[in-house]
């Protein structure tokens, strides 16, 4: 089993537990509510990932030499050790020099442009934001 299927699990595993405690008071349907809403948010992070990782394989493949596409695959390949939660691991320099490409590609537009947001994991949204700052007017 992958480790991020592992961490996924023992993630999953505390999370209900810890809201099992929380919210032993409440009824049994508020409980399964928060419990199939964390569930599905967990799913479409796993989804996301695996989007993101097949991604990467088609702009390798593609091998264009458009600037956006380039940053694309940089900045993909820069967030892929946070799938196995190795924030350490992340080289921010690079996901900064990703956010610069993109601006001098496509500006503003491009930093928000859905197709380069499509394949990033909401887990991974504050990083970049936070990386990205002072980038253009981000």
């Amino acid at each position: 089993m992958p480790i991020c299927l592992k961490i996924g699990k023992q993630r999953i595993e505390e999370k209900i537990e810890q809201l099992r405690v929380k919210y032993s008071e409440r009824d049994d349907l508020d409980f399964r509510t928060m419990i199939l809403d964390f569930l599905s948010n967990e799913i479409s992070e796993i989804k996301t990932w695996r989007l993101l990782k097949k991604e990467i394989v088609s702009l390798k493949l593609y091998n264009t030499n458009r600037l956006f596409e380039k940053a694309r695959l940089l900045l993909y390949e820069s967030l892929l050790p946070l799938e196995n939660n190795q924030p350490a691991q992340v080289n921010l320099t690079l996901v900064k020099e990703a956010g610069q490409i993109i601006y001098e590609a496509k500006g503003m537009k491009g930093m928000k442009d859905k197709l380069l947001w499509n394949f990033i994991p909401k887990s991974c949204y504050q990083l970049i934001h936070k990386t990205w700052n002072g980038i253009g007017k981000w």
